[in-house]
């Protein structure tokens, strides 16, 4: 600790630079702003958004006169980029507190136990001819206060902290352990060779895979990034026939501490490839595809089999009910049909959980261990150089009707990965857990100002563990003179967020959230309604030309 802050603390002392095109953290503000304001596509190469990061793209435009008015035209982040070797990532500083019990997603390597959280990161980004070298480690604290655990059984294989059954193949703890606890991790930190758009390397980053705003069906920050080598492109690639995107990757996916104590599956191999087409006849149209898979290290080594997993041809030995099934598959096809002059998108995600035995399987259960997003985004211009972006997302992970006469898995876990798609006990797709619904209606307001927000959001959590393990959930039932049914144990959560951006004096920003839930019959036990509060505060230190 000490090493690295001596190394850092030279970045300080230099004078800040104007930066070069650089990739905005997931989730960040100017990301979602870009998103939202209109800007033709005759004066720049829009991104698909359904792989990021992406790179802040409105800098680079050499004509920034024919960017139409806009609240945030006069941040100094607008200003014309400058390429230069160094640049310092801005200081960020995260603090979150949970009233009751645990809360949150999409915060990276954090995790939001009830009390107090904190993040924090800072670093730098060199560049050398091809070379891109970017360091921005996170350091963080969680109190992790002690709240009443679900009374559902946990399996015996898994820690007494992990989720009641069906989830005993689902490493995604109740809770962190039984104390408070500090942690490192070495955050958006990538070193990558760059060439005409293409790129190859090694990161910890995050990155996100489709075009949804809150909970992709494979890839998001709702876990900590693992490590990773990479090849691909890291802005589109243009071509007579459209643009061009993807990423081929082989990384570890760990387990948490808290899980169980075979030492041996600790670290699981995931690869996978990304694509995405924009096609030059249909401007704003993106399609993409992802193919994903999640094994064991075998006993001699990871061989080219693994290596390039994500090209093999579909065959009876990734079906469930056959074959010697050593791995988890997911994939997913995705679309997002933008309109700037118009400010409106709408945008949608098809995933599968497992494989089909042949096409015949395909055509008659095509919605078969699937999940689905669909969402919308409208841009409403208002006076004063102001407008209000509204956006609509729902998505679905709980199981089909086809359950009823086919084995179906909770999303997200497999029988034979006993971790399910997780990194460190955290989702590694969607942030409202495996078979759990989520409908969530937002509108933020922008000015020259910030931002101000207003958000409702719906949840059917862990449908699935309630239809599979019913009987013995009702046995837990302590209400007399009740018929229980699984529509009146349903856990519902109701919540409502407020949200703020204050650009505030001496190159500070100040981010902040407010969220109240209401659950109805938490843990599936009746009439057992409970409310958290969830407060969130984010404060960046941004001089001009410093990096997000």
């Amino acid at each position: 600790m000490k090493k690295l802050c001596l190394f850092l603390l030279p970045l300080f002392l230099l004078p800040p630079l104007s930066t070069a095109a650089q990739s905005l953290p997931i989730g960040d503000p100017f990301e979602t702003y870009q998103r939202s304001i209109a800007i033709p596509d005759s004066i720049y190469t829009h991104p698909s958004y359904n792989l990021r990061s992406v790179e802040s793209f409105i800098p680079q435009i050499s004509d920034p006169s024919a960017i139409p008015a806009h609240p945030w035209q006069n941040h100094h982040f607008f200003q014309p980029a400058d390429e230069r070797r160094f640049t310092i990532h801005a200081p960020t500083l995260i603090t979150t507190t949970n009233s009751d019990f645990p809360a949150g997603q999409n915060d990276g390597a954090m995790w939001q136990g009830k009390g107090i959280n904190t993040s924090f990161s800072v670093g730098a980004n060199f560049r050398y001819g091809p070379l891109n070298i970017s360091v921005r480690p996170e350091f963080g604290y969680t109190q992790n206060n002690d709240f009443d655990l679900s009374p559902l059984q946990t399996a015996s294989q898994v820690s007494e902290f992990g989720m009641p059954k069906p989830n005993y193949r689902m490493d995604n703890p109740q809770r962190f352990g039984p104390d408070s606890y500090s942690w490192f991790h070495p955050g958006q930190s990538f070193a990558r060779l760059e060439y005409k758009g293409f790129a190859g390397g090694i990161s910890t980053e995050n990155f996100w895979v489709g075009p949804a705003q809150h909970n992709p069906l494979m890839f998001s920050n709702n876990a900590p990034g693992f490590f990773h080598a990479f090849l691909g492109s890291y802005r589109p690639i243009e071509t007579p026939i459209g643009n061009f995107e993807g990423r081929f990757f082989w990384g570890g996916a760990q387990e948490f501490d808290y899980f169980d104590e075979n030492l041996d599956n600790n670290i699981r191999l995931i690869s996978g490839i990304v694509l995405n087409y924009s096609p030059s006849f249909a401007k704003g149209l993106h399609l993409g595809l992802t193919r994903n898979f999640m094994e064991y290290i075998p006993d001699d080594g990871i061989q080219s089999e693994q290596i390039f997993r994500a090209f093999q041809a579909y065959s009876d030995e990734n079906f469930a009910a056959g074959g010697e099934n050593t791995n988890n598959q997911m994939i997913s096809v995705f679309g997002r049909w933008g309109f700037p002059d118009f400010g409106f998108e709408m945008y949608f995600e098809f995933g599968r959980n497992d494989n089909f035995r042949e096409t015949r399987d395909l055509l008659v259960h095509p919605d078969h261990a699937r999940a689905y997003m669909l969402g919308m985004m409208q841009r409403v211009n208002l006076p004063g150089n102001r407008f209000l972006s509204v956006n609509y997302e729902m998505t679905h992970l709980q199981v089909p009707r086809t359950v009823i006469g086919r084995t179906n898995g909770p999303y997200y876990q497999h029988s034979v990965i006993r971790q399910g798609w997780t990194n460190q006990g955290q989702v590694l797709g969607a942030g409202i857990n495996s078979g759990s619904n989520n409908q969530i209606l937002s509108s933020r307001m922008y000015d020259s100002w910030g931002m101000a927000g207003l958000s409702f959001n719906r949840v059917e959590h862990l449908n699935d563990r309630l239809r599979r393990y019913f009987s013995r959930i009702r046995s837990y039932q302590t209400a007399e003179d009740v018929t229980f049914t699984e529509e009146n144990l349903r856990e519902i959560e109701f919540r409502l967020g407020f949200h703020g951006l204050i650009f505030l004096p001496h190159n500070l920003e100040l981010q902040a959230s407010a969220y109240q839930s209401f659950f109805r019959n938490r843990n599936n036990l009746y009439e057992n309604n409970e409310r958290n509060l969830n407060i969130q505060l984010t404060l960046r230190y941004q001089l001009p030309g410093f990096a997000r």
